[in-house]
């Protein structure tokens, strides 16, 4: 391991005690196994991603296991259910179905779904959506019925235009009614561990078609009858339009009884110090005053302008706050926002502008300059 590497970083639980536990697990289902060869694999790991190594231990157990699919999978859905492996561990075998199970795609997707209870099969779902997506798509919509709720998440989530670490689904991308039954059958779902996924569907659907996800929500509030109904499709609206929300998009606000017309001053940011080193918390605060006579209900967020690379910058948009103010009434809002190395953004030494915005609209920015970071300006 580097040093500069952290030693918590999600690769690391497919590592040499992987490799190990594995072995065992495989060796008591397929006596075959090459134990000693297995393990010999462990240092071309050591420089590899995390996906880099899902994909390298499959390719290992496609070496190693018999070249006949279904002996294989057999021998993998065995291994699948020892109660040594957990979560990621799991990994590797379902990236070894969507890789070498295109051609035996019934026992594949049946896999998968039993799969999906222990470890989530939604990446591995998605080259079948793309090579058969009628067949793919129509079982699916069967699984979004299933009593287990790992099932009906999976059928949401695999299916996602836009997941993360997983392949874009273009034909989704371009058509996303084609999805719309399994979202149908998931709306009012008791779960909000399934909500939580139709929400992030349904934001993932409203990057290229808002305007299909607002006929959407407004034929499901139609439908939604009971509280309880009510209740679970308020959550989805709030998480599936944070995006347009961030943008301020006026349709998306609307549906939170948020108007883009709004009359409120802000008082200047006041920064505990405009000088922010790496590993410590930019600290501020800003008081919001409502000039109007009634109460306005008000989504406050923050938006950071990131240094980049050759002085160029990006903007991206952190939740704060949803309040109500009262007619004429002041709020006091204060925040910390850590600044630590994570492996999705570089962070540049040099000024940063931070920004603070009430209904899609920024009121009022600050300069503040980090300290620290392993890039210079």
């Amino acid at each position: 391991m580097k040093l500069d590497e952290n030693p918590k970083a999600l690769k690391h639980k497919l590592g040499k005690k992987y490799l190990i536990r594995m072995s065992e697990i495989i060796t008591s289902v397929y006596p075959k196994f090459d134990q000693k060869l297995f393990l010999k694999y462990h240092s071309t790991l050591e420089n590899l991603s995390l996906k880099e190594r899902v994909s390298k231990l499959r390719d290992i157990l496609y070496e190693l296991l018999p070249k006949n699919y279904n002996e294989a999978l057999v021998i993998l859905m065995k291994t699948s259910s020892s109660p040594k492996l957990e979560d990621f561990d799991l990994w590797p075998i379902t990236d070894y179905i969507q890789f070498y199970g295109q051609n035996n795609k019934e026992v594949s997707l049946e896999s998968l779904k039993e799969l999906t209870k222990l470890f989530t099969s939604e990446w591995a779902i998605r080259p079948f959506l793309i090579i058969d997506t009628q067949k793919t798509l129509s079982f699916l919509l069967q699984c979004s019925l299933d009593q287990n709720k790992h099932v009906r998440r999976w059928a949401s989530e695999g299916s996602r235009p836009r997941l993360p670490w997983g392949e874009q689904l273009k034909i989704f991308i371009k058509n996303p009614s084609l999805t719309l039954p399994i979202l149908e059958n998931l709306k009012f779902d008791d779960e909000l561990y399934v909500r939580k996924s139709v929400a992030n569907h349904i934001n993932d659907i409203s990057k290229d078609h808002p305007n299909i996800i607002f006929e959407l929500l407004n034929n499901w509030k139609k439908e939604a009858k009971s509280e309880d109904k009510k209740e679970k499709l308020n959550w989805i609206i709030r998480h599936s339009l944070r995006n347009l929300i961030k943008e301020g998009n006026p349709t998306a606000l609307s549906f939170l009884d948020v108007s883009t017309k709004f009359d409120i001053h802000v008082e200047k940011i006041l920064l505990k110090s405009d000088k922010v080193y790496m590993g410590k918390n930019l600290e501020f605060s800003f008081i919001v005053y409502s000039k109007m006579k009634k109460p306005q209900n008000l989504i406050i967020d923050y938006r950071i302008h990131f240094l980049r690379d050759k002085g160029k910058t990006s903007i991206k948009v952190f939740k704060l706050k949803n309040i109500s103010i009262g007619p004429l009434d002041k709020i006091t809002i204060t925040k910390k926002h850590l600044f630590k190395e994570i492996t999705t953004r570089k962070y540049y030494n040099g000024n940063h502008k931070l920004e603070i915005q009430i209904n899609g609209k920024v009121i009022e920015s600050k300069i503040f300059k980090i300290f620290g970071a392993n890039h210079l300006e």
